[in-house]
């Protein structure tokens, strides 16, 4: 098998993780869906090719007001053969791996990362991604929230904020939500998932690439799901 670190010409449209701590999955997710800022965490000049590999790997994260490098080597934790933690859809593709292992390896002054795995549980989506940017996070509570919350996230992405949502479930207790308004046009249709607790990527879209329209999202889950297309006449 020939092993790959990344596979930059296809990652971009459509990336996709096995399931592992989901707020660390959502975070990633969130970051590849920026490839300048990819490249600023995960340097592209990496590679397993013999002629350059010399058994280690490079990261980059944002560490009291500036970008620190993490190395880290190419030692994964695996179980029967098969990696326990982050990992790529395809399986000789190994750069998310190696990433979170270098985001677990800590500085001993950081106050997120801790030098091992398990420093990763109960992690946050938000705090990854100011590790990964350097830049200022902001957390909305959707029970508190006002009306102007989608305007506020469409301006967020106007300035290519990155964003991420999470599903918190206390003793499994549910309420009932008011639904939106319906939308729909001859080739969209909206579909409507109970997504169990845990940290999601958030894309806002509209119809028509940099046209205002209704507000929308796609969500990326670690789980895999079934898509339907149907034809709004259909419905």
């Amino acid at each position: 098998m020939r092993f790959m670190f990344l596979r930059q010409s296809v990652f971009f449209y459509k990336p996709f993780f096995m399931e592992c701590d989901c707020w660390m999955l959502a975070a990633v997710a969130v970051l590849t869906t920026d490839p300048r800022l990819f490249a600023k965490v995960v340097p592209m000049e990496q590679t397993f090719e013999e002629s350059e590999y010399f058994g280690a790997f490079r990261f980059m994260f944002w560490h009291f007001g500036e970008f620190k490098q993490v190395v880290v080597d190419d030692r994964l934790p695996t179980l029967n053969g098969e990696l326990i933690f982050m990992q790529s859809a395809q399986k000789d593709e190994f750069w998310s791996a190696l990433l979170e292992k270098a985001y677990a390896k800590s500085p001993s002054d950081h106050p997120r990362m801790c030098g091992c795995y398990q420093a990763l549980e109960g992690g946050s989506a938000l705090e990854a991604l100011i590790d990964f940017t350097g830049g200022v996070g902001e957390r909305f509570d959707l029970s508190r929230t006002s009306s102007k919350l989608f305007s506020q996230l469409n301006s967020a992405l106007l300035r290519q904020s990155l964003m991420s949502c999470a599903i918190i479930n206390f003793g499994g207790k549910k309420r009932l939500v008011g639904s939106s308004g319906p939308y729909s046009n001859k080739r969209e249709i909206s579909q409507r998932f109970e997504l169990r607790a845990g940290s999601y990527s958030l894309i806002v879209s509209t119809y028509e690439p940099n046209i205002p329209g209704e507000f929308l999202v796609r969500i990326f889950s670690e789980t895999e799901t079934t898509e339907v297309e149907e034809q709004v006449d259909q419905v």
